[in-house]
């Protein structure tokens, strides 16, 4: 079983590493409401796979077995690295499901096309705001300390003070 799923990861890595490798190019410009209805269910898949809402979410709603898949178009490079990933479906849990029903190359331009639409539609989130907040949050407490404790010591120091210069 381990042996069978690295086979696997290292056929989708050359499947996105090494352009051309997979036969079955997406055509150019997918629909992305026809992949939204794909995605949702609403349009049955041609070779009969599960909709992908049943494990997946995207955007607002959907299932949580598999990963959200708001951002995987932005996280995979675009179209031309998830269209790899579409066609060889590698990942040990969906294997079962799309090993006889595979997604035809135009379902996986739509569902790829709408998955884009997502992504651009998503809030972009800033990955420095988070450290950036916290830095500011640590000099507000530390001025804050000094402010507040400025004369904590001030007669301790004072009575050492008198005492050594006796």
């Amino acid at each position: 079983m381990a042996a069978r799923v690295g086979w696997m990861l290292v056929l989708l890595f050359l499947a996105i590493a090494v352009p051309g490798l997979v036969s079955a190019q997406a055509p150019a410009g997918g629909d992305a409401a026809l992949g939204a209805r794909l995605f949702s269910g609403a349009v049955r898949m041609q070779n009969g796979g599960t909709p992908c809402i049943a494990c997946h979410s995207a955007g607002a709603a959907g299932g949580t077995y598999g990963p959200d898949l708001t951002t995987v178009f932005t996280r995979y490079g675009g179209a031309k690295n998830l269209e790899p990933v579409l066609a060889t479906i590698a990942f040990p849990s969906m294997q079962p499901v799309f090993a006889r029903h595979p997604l035809t190359a135009a379902e996986r331009a739509d569902v790829i096309a709408y998955l884009g639409a997502v992504a651009s539609a998503a809030p972009q989130r800033d990955a420095a705001r988070f450290p950036l907040l916290g830095l500011l949050f640590a000099i507000v407490a530390l001025v804050a300390m000094a402010v507040i404790w400025r004369k904590r010591l001030t007669g301790v120091r004072r009575a050492l003070v008198s005492r050594s210069t006796r």
